[in-house]
């Protein structure tokens, strides 16, 4: 035919998927080292093709995170060129020491809503500063954070009532954000509740993460943070997370 160019996609089996952040800078605003700077790496969970769950910091190692930031820094050059400027959510599949490019979002992506808690400039915050041309020296982001959507259970063509939010709330160091959307059908995402571990990275020797231009800055003792928490790992913390409280309320009708 006459379609110039074809895409072929297959089904791959995976150990993780992550959303990398990264961040263009205007070049009257930024280094050359600091023009592409990323979010600490983010975990999530789909079900039905939607986020349902994310987590920040994913552990990855050093090398393998290293691959990802290469690979979205190239892409975004490719796509802002010389003096383009934004956040863009790079997806990727992690399997073993092997990063498979997923898809890339030219926007704040909803699986970094948990930025809303886990550091000093949530992605919209980023993605205004880096439009507007203000500078960002660094990325902060000191504590486990966590975040999960809270789903409508029915359809309903009037404003949904949202039960289970004075719960949620009692669980500290735990947000809740809702939508405002006008009506409901089921498994719409109406909203997102945020929680973060109470212990920051500092308090057990783990330094901050400081996005930037490749080097790959992960905590290195993440998983000392962990055990010394009373967890096995991340994994284990984030779930501890949800079964507190995220997700744990339903959003239905007014009657």
């Amino acid at each position: 035919g006459d379609t110039p160019v074809v895409i072929v996609e297959e089904f791959i089996q995976f150990d993780s998927e992550i959303t990398l952040l990264t961040i263009k800078q205007r070049p009257e605003v930024a280094s050359p080292a600091r023009r592409t700077i990323f979010v600490p790496p983010i975990g999530h969970r789909q079900e039905r093709g939607d986020y349902q769950e994310s987590w920040v910091p994913h552990p990855m190692k050093t090398s393998v995170l290293r691959q990802a930031q290469s690979m979205a820094k190239k892409v975004t050059d490719r796509l802002t060129g010389i003096n383009g400027a934004g956040l863009f959510g790079v997806e990727f599949f992690i399997r073993g020491k092997e990063v498979i490019f997923s898809e890339l979002s030219p926007r704040p992506h909803d699986t970094g809503m948990v930025t809303m808690i886990s550091q000093d400039l949530s992605e919209f915050e980023l993605h205004l500063r880096a439009i507007l041309g203000l500078p960002i020296h660094q990325v902060v982001a000191d504590r486990p954070s966590a975040s999960a959507v809270i789903l409508a259970t029915k359809t309903k063509n009037r404003p949904p009532n949202y039960r289970g939010l004075d719960a949620a709330l009692q669980v500290p160091e735990t947000e809740i954000r809702i939508f405002g959307k006008p009506s409901t059908r089921k498994w719409r995402r109406m909203g997102v509740a945020l929680s973060q571990e109470r212990v920051h990275f500092g308090q057990r020797g783990v330094r901050q993460y400081e996005g930037g231009d490749g080097d790959a800055p992960l905590p290195t003792r993440l998983d000392d943070v962990v055990d010394t928490m009373g967890y096995s790992s991340v994994a284990e913390l984030i779930e501890h997370l949800l079964e507190r409280g995220l997700g744990a309320y339903e959003t239905g009708s007014t009657d």
